[in-house]
């Protein structure tokens, strides 16, 4: 037993499911949400729409019953899940209860704790006897995981983390940086011990007295918070900002306000509705997602949210069914909370893909369904869509579809004078100036639509690359009526499930500010509610004034706004730029799709690749280390899986770069030897490539290895053997001329003398990529520091630098990852 864990375990609680503690929390707040994941792997599942999804990690933390993580079963052995809570800031708190729900339960299952991610200690091993557990015990560490066997079709739906409660102390009060009616909240978390999260409350009053009212802008491990204060509630009101830390247990260690401070009456934003539309075709929301996202608009400025996704049946496929009195709760729940940030949340049914418009029954189901939603909810926005659907495209389709929608705007201002509609027609996209006949007719016959429902449009394409006032104006002319753009940006569904959209929005011009041609702007999210922060926040910020967001972004480089508030590092912007289609217009891969492929183009043609590939796989090799400095749990369990793919590609490259090198050197030039492994790795790890083309090139260089030449200097390179959270390490890489370190958050060095120091400021492992420019060449060196605790815990452990192993097992998947520079070209074997 490590002497730094201070451990005492529960003999009773190890021995069965017990009764809760007496001194813990009474309502104890489940911890799991806000811990950083990773897994050993996880397999592919068979989706509704797309082909296969995704069992990662985050979908033990979600909240939803249905869905769960669900470990590889090829995985040798055993898999395991971690949760992981030291960061942004490390804790130790004490745990008292640990619950596991199953949607296959395993033979067995093991807990374990550690203080540094590398040297485990078991709690408790279990052999669940249903699809329910809980091990009672207390236990203190930073790192819990659960280690399973390699079970077909084992499924962890749900994990619940509890602690006991600790106690308070102070919080220094938050700085107000308020610029226009952009506020910048500041506070810090020094003094604050076995701290999860912060929570964040606006407050306003008159001028006149009165108690002040709040609201909760939203809860996140974050010491800076950004808040939009876009239209006072009345005259005279004055702002303040309440900050509050909570504990493990959902305590209140500490809190602070701000002053009251007053903001001038801004000019109406030019467009009347901004907001989000959750339209996309993929994985739901969890409930509490949603609702962090309802804040998140209504925060940013932003007063709409439309509820449309496709794979909701009760939304479309099985749209005549009622709502389970469960999810109108959900609804009721989300009208509310949208008024309190001024927000409109809408929703809508999608009943045209059976809707027969000659049937009075599916007349009066469609009627029913919103009266119902009406009456149970109060909200005042619905939608009636007809897109994605098999009709025929004509002016007496449009005339039914306008009948409908006309009586349901009169049913439901029966009950509600002030209720608005608005419609999706099956005609929503493109130029009227190239439509059939047909289509022009089926448009202009929806002038028969009542006047104060607008007509949503997503612009000259499905997914737009840019958007200006001409591409829509004939298209309003046609139904007679400003449009309401539905923006597909950041949409990542259907064949865009492997992409990531977290850079701001481009290509909308500030002309589409035009009333009588817009009336507003929604944008279709991904299917990562928390991701959607970064690029949605910047379509709010255009929303707002177009004209001022183009000047802030013509030709700038600098990091935005909104990946400041998110915590997202700069260095992975280049990382990001790997997975987004939007960065290779003319490519129909991404760039991370690409690369591979143009490394072993090289190889093909008996040449080295291009050297600004080993920077690229350097980026996807370390972001497991970037995304540990994203503080927001949500986010990064977002990106793991994009993380944990690219650095199996990022390992490939480094690996087989490595290996030819010391091939060539050797005289053997055998690139098959490198080869396998990568064939091997891109079949296992299904990352999908241009229509196979993956293994016809990689059948061909394994059939046909050339012979290269020494590529790069000799380097050797010396690395700490030991790493301790606190004590400064030094890096030292001599053979070439200068040297690039990746990896390392905080590393200071000379790169013409390649010597550097780092000092780790948490434990775990880190990775490092060293690239190293020399006269005839670069080369590479990389690999993983594990960090003990803080000097204070006792850092006694075996830590070491090295490859992290089975990197050639891994290798050239990774050679396919890096020719950003240019689209892949199409291969042909021989």
């Amino acid at each position: 037993m490590h002497a730094s864990w201070s451990i005492a375990l529960l003999a009773s609680g190890l021995l069965g499911a017990l009764a809760l503690a007496a001194d813990v929390h009474a309502d104890p707040l489940n911890a799991a949400p806000r811990a950083h994941l990773d897994a050993s792997g996880w397999k592919r599942v068979r989706g509704a729409i797309t082909a296969e999804q995704d069992a990662v990690p985050r979908l033990a933390v979600d909240g939803d019953p249905e869905t769960a993580w669900r470990p590889d079963p090829e995985a040798v052995d055993e898999a395991w899940i971690t949760f992981d809570f030291t960061r942004p800031w490390t804790a130790r708190p004490t745990w008292t209860r640990l619950s596991t729900r199953w949607n296959k339960a395993p033979t067995w299952f093991r807990w374990e704790v550690s203080d540094d991610g590398a040297n485990w200690f078991a709690i408790a091993t279990r052999h669940p006897q249903g699809i329910s557990e809980t091990t009672e015990a207390e236990v203190r560490g930073p790192f819990l995981r659960l280690v399973v066997p390699s079970e077909a079709g084992v499924g962890l739906a749900e994990v619940t983390l509890h602690a006991a409660p600790r106690r308070g102390r102070t919080l220094a009060p938050p700085t107000v940086a308020p610029t226009d009616n952009r506020v910048r909240l500041a506070w810090s978390a020094e003094g604050l011990h076995d701290l999860l999260e912060f929570r964040i409350w606006r407050e306003w009053a008159a001028a006149g007295g009165g108690m002040p009212r709040s609201v909760l802008l939203g809860a996140a491990p974050v010491t800076v918070w950004t808040d939009v204060v876009e239209f006072p509630p009345e005259a005279d009101t004055r702002f303040r900002w309440r900050v509050e830390a909570l504990g493990f247990d959902g305590s209140v260690l500490a809190e602070a306000t701000t002053g009251f401070h007053s903001f001038a009456a801004r000019s109406p934003a030019p467009f009347a509705l901004r907001g989000v539309v959750e339209g996309y075709y993929g994985p739901r929301y969890p409930d509490a997602a949603r609702e962090d996202f309802v804040r998140f608009v209504g925060n940013q400025g932003g007063n709409f949210y439309l509820y449309a996704p496709k794979l909701d049946p009760y939304h479309r496929a099985e749209w005549r069914t009622p709502y389970p009195p469960e999810r109108l709760a959900h609804f009721a729940q989300l009208t509310t909370l949208g008024r309190e940030h001024g927000v409109d949340f809408a929703w809508s049914l999608s009943p045209g893909v059976d809707y027969d418009p000659a049937s009075n029954a599916d007349r009066a189901a469609v009627l029913a369904k919103f009266r119902a939603m009406q009456q149970a909810t109060g909200m005042r926005w619905f939608g009636l869509l007809m897109d994605d659907i098999s009709v025929a495209i004509d002016a007496t389709t449009a005339t039914q579809q306008a009948a409908l929608a006309n009586d349901v705007l009169a049913a439901l201002r029966e009950n509600d004078l002030e209720a608005r509609l608005l419609f999706v027609p099956t005609v929503y996209h493109g130029q009227p100036d190239g439509f059939s006949v047909s289509k022009r007719q089926y448009l202009g016959a929806l002038s028969t639509l009542d006047a104060s429902i607008p007509v949503v449009w997503t612009g000259p394409g499905i997914f737009s690359e840019s958007i200006a006032r001409a591409d829509v104006a004939p298209a309003a002319a046609l139904v007679g009526r400003p449009l309401l753009l539905w923006d597909n940006f950041p949409a990542n569904d259907l064949i865009y499930t492997r992409r990531l959209f977290l850079n701001p929005l481009t290509g909308r011009d500030a002309d589409l500010a035009d009333p009588a041609v817009v009336s507003g702007l929604l944008a279709n999210p991904m299917w990562a509610p928390a991701a959607n922060r970064l690029p949605v926040g910047s379509v709010l910020r255009w929303l707002r004034d177009p004209e001022a967001y183009a000047e802030s972004t013509a030709g700038s480089a600098t990091v935005p706004p909104e990946w400041t508030a998110d915590g997202l590092p700069p260095e992975m912007r280049e990382w990001v730029r790997l997975f987004d289609v939007r960065a290779l217009p003319e490519a129909v891969t991404t760039a991370a799709e690409a690369i591979p492929l143009a490394a072993l183009e090289a190889w093909r043609d008996g040449h080295w690749p291009a050297p600004d590939l080993l920077e690229q796989a350097a980026l996807l090799y370390v972001a497991p280390t970037l995304l540990r400095r994203i503080p927001r749990a949500d986010l990064a369990a977002e990106l793991h899986p994009f993380a944990h793919k690219g650095s199996l590609l990022g390992e490939a490259l480094l690996a087989a770069w490595v290996e030819l090198e010391h091939s060539a050197r050797s005289g053997g030039g055998d690139v098959a030897s490198a080869a396998a492994p990568l064939v091997a790795a891109a079949r296992a790890h299904e990352w999908v490539l241009n229509e196979g083309g993956i293994e016809t090139v990689l059948d061909f260089v394994l059939a046909n290895p050339p012979a290269l030449a020494p590529q790069g200097p000799a380097v050797s390179a010396t690395v700490p053997q030991l790493a301790s959270a606190g004590d400064a390490v030094d890096l030292v890489f001599t053979g070439g001329r200068k040297v690039r370190l990746f990896g390392l958050p905080g590393a200071e060095g000379d790169p013409a003398t390649g010597r550097f120091r780092w000092t780790p400021d948490r434990p775990g492992a880190e990775r490092w990529v060293a690239v190293v420019d020399g006269d005839t060449g670069t080369t590479v060196r990389y690999g993983l520091i594990r960090v003990a605790g803080p000097s204070s815990a006792g850092a006694g452990c075996a830590c070491e630098s090295s490859p992290p192993g089975d990197g050639a097992a891994v290798a050239l998947l990774m050679a396919l990852m890096l020719a950003r520079r240019r689209p892949a070209r199409r291969f042909r074997a021989g």
